[in-house]
């Protein structure tokens, strides 16, 4: 039985759509399989076999799955990403103010 492990790395934050974009291809180039146990679920039951379409589908459905838990993490780093480019945006838009601010004070000081 597999066990889902967790690998955390760090990357540019300008990365990450990227980084996610290619996880999500990898993830597609997997459908074809999926598709195709489908087609041979379908045929053990057009074949009246049931017990092996019903082995098809639980096999089917493990892997689907699997790639509903990896699409869900993909979304999950795309939402952190959103939250901490929001974080940045709004804290380089703070930061000009303050040092408009410190520079008046400057001049203040320097007559």
């Amino acid at each position: 039985m597999s066990k889902r492990v967790v690998i955390q790395y760090s990357v540019e934050l300008t990365e990450v759509p990227e980084r996610v974009a290619v996880m999500m291809t990898e993830i597609s180039n997997t459908f074809a399989d999926s598709a195709k146990k489908a087609r041979k679920a379908a045929q053990h039951a057009r074949d009246a076999e049931p017990v092996d379409a019903l082995k098809s589908m639980n096999e089917l459905a493990k892997e689907l799955k699997k790639k509903q838990i990896r699409v869900e993490e993909f979304m999950m780093i795309l939402v952190d990403y959103v939250d901490e480019a929001t974080r940045l945006a709004q804290e380089i838009k703070a930061t000009p103010k303050k040092k408009k601010k410190k520079k008046a004070q400057k001049k203040k000081e320097q007559e």
